[in-house]
């Protein structure tokens, strides 16, 4: 790395910080539980067979869970890096509404597929949530570059590929039904932005580039991850930290 540059990363906001400490504090108790053979997947993992038993509340807790650390470690940096920004332009408040609806949507028909295909799956862990998010980034920056694998992807294909990966997992892999909840996860996140930008229509008669999700992609300009010279201009508008 030549001198007088420097990697930089978003900031961690509050929101997206709380998500990381509850789901990383399940993860460690599911850990110490597992070395004598428990888990917390019999409380908190969402089935059909757990909600027809009364664990209601499991439509909502299923991504406090995670598999493995690699997994845990994967969903906070899309949480960090993604998420980190939806909450600096959305705030706080509507972040997490995203983030809850687009998870109990997931749940919902994730349990409906279950249901018709008469087959008894466990849904659990963020990826659904960490994909709606990166579906909601990818429709508000479409141009901004993320990777797959080592490869540059711009947001709106990024998007595409990251849904016909699901579309072939739920129809031709053995638990494509976990596909189908991750992909309920997408559309709800896909709905409630619509949704938004529906009411922002009505209350104030226009709507900001972002949410022009129907019938045109936003112009905003892409940014870039890149390495950032020290002494470059500190007013720039792009993030500093995609490529």
């Amino acid at each position: 790395m030549r001198e007088g540059m420097q990697f930089q990363v978003p900031q961690l906001l509050k929101g997206t910080k709380w998500v990381l400490i509850i789901t990383g504090g399940f993860f460690i108790l599911n850990s110490i539980l597992g070395l004598s053979g428990l888990s917390l997947v019999a409380w908190f993992g969402l089935s059909l067979s757990q909600v027809l038993g009364g664990l209601v509340y499991t439509v909502a807790t299923y991504p406090l869970l995670t598999s493995g650390p690699m997994e845990f470690l994967f969903n906070a940096m899309v949480l960090w890096f993604i998420g980190c920004e939806l909450e600096a332009l959305w705030g706080t408040k509507r972040y997490l509404q995203y983030i809850l609806f687009s998870l109990l949507g997931g749940g919902l028909f994730f349990l409906l597929v279950e249901s018709l295909i008469g087959q008894n799956f466990v849904l659990a862990g963020l990826h659904g949530v960490c994909n709606a998010l990166v579906l909601g980034y990818g429709l508000i920056f479409p141009d901004r570059q993320l990777y797959l694998l080592l490869f540059p992807v711009k947001g709106k294909y990024f998007c595409i590929i990251l849904v016909a990966l699901q579309l072939y997992s739920g129809f031709f892999s053995p638990g494509g039904v976990l596909a189908w909840g991750h992909l309920g996860t997408m559309a709800s996140g896909f709905i409630i932005l619509l949704w938004w930008a529906q009411q922002k229509r009505k209350t104030r008669g226009h709507m900001a580039p972002w949410e022009k999700i129907i019938g045109q992609v936003s112009k905003r300009k892409a940014s870039h991850l890149e390495l950032v010279d020290d002494k470059k201009e500190e007013g720039k508008d792009n993030p500093k930290y995609w490529q």
